[in-house]
């Protein structure tokens, strides 16, 4: 594997860990979504069409263009809906959906405690020694 392949799959899992936590991506230039080919500053990352790539010229990122040498694009095949499927979003959230679900379990358990006046066990009233029960019956 070359050093431009190392660059597209880089880009390709940066845009894949995007689109499965918002849903979508959009060029920075355009505001529509991306979909097929698209060009990636290989300096900052960001993504946009080929065609507002040209328009730019390349990279529309302040910090690119005022760069000394204009980053290059990389150029990928990218479709949003097969990184939408390739693992789903449950399975990509699955420690955090398990801990919401512990914390919503413990709020209606202690909820439920506090308005109905159970317990979690029963309770013993605390042993006292009656003054009565200490001496014994010879007077001792």
């Amino acid at each position: 594997m070359d050093e431009n392949d190392r660059y597209v799959e880089q880009a390709r899992d940066h845009l894949t860990r995007f689109v499965r936590l918002h849903g979508s991506i959009r060029c920075s230039v355009c505001g529509d979504p991306l979909s097929g080919k698209i060009h990636v500053c290989s300096a900052c990352g960001v993504p946009h069409h080929p065609e507002c790539w040209d328009h730019g010229p390349g990279c529309t990122t302040r910090r690119c263009r005022e760069a000394a040498g204009a980053p290059a694009p990389i150029v990928i095949d990218f479709r949003p809906h097969e990184a939408l499927h390739a693992r789903g979003w449950v399975a990509d959230r699955a420690p955090q959906i398990a801990f919401m679900a512990g914390i919503a379990l413990i709020v209606w358990l202690c909820s439920h405690l506090v308005f109905t006046g159970h317990s979690l066990g029963p309770v013993r009233p605390a042993r006292s020694s009656p003054a009565h029960a200490r001496s014994s019956p010879g007077g001792r």
